[in-house]
């Protein structure tokens, strides 16, 4: 079976950190591209301490519509503020 390539869209929050994480590990899946607009050219470790020396932690941050050579996407969507 081949490796489902992955691009996580807003990697930067809890969620997509954790999900970066939970797919790293994942024996049929790849992460090969992650997205923020606010940490553009930094390192995912940098804003995720936890997948230092991982795969993970060391993909770049690039804007999302540079994302390239996918056939699905899932956004990770930011957060809502508690009023």
């Amino acid at each position: 079976m081949s490796k489902l390539t992955i691009a996580i869209i807003g990697a930067t929050g809890y969620t997509g950190g954790e999900l970066l994480r939970l797919l790293s590990d994942h024996p049929n899946a790849e992460v090969t591209q992650i997205t923020s607009r606010s940490r553009m050219g930094e390192f995912a470790h940098a804003a995720h301490p936890n997948l230092r020396g991982t795969p993970g932690g060391n993909l770049q941050f690039i804007r999302p519509e540079d994302v390239q050579g996918l056939r699905r996407r899932f956004p990770v969507p930011a957060p809502r503020r508690s009023g």
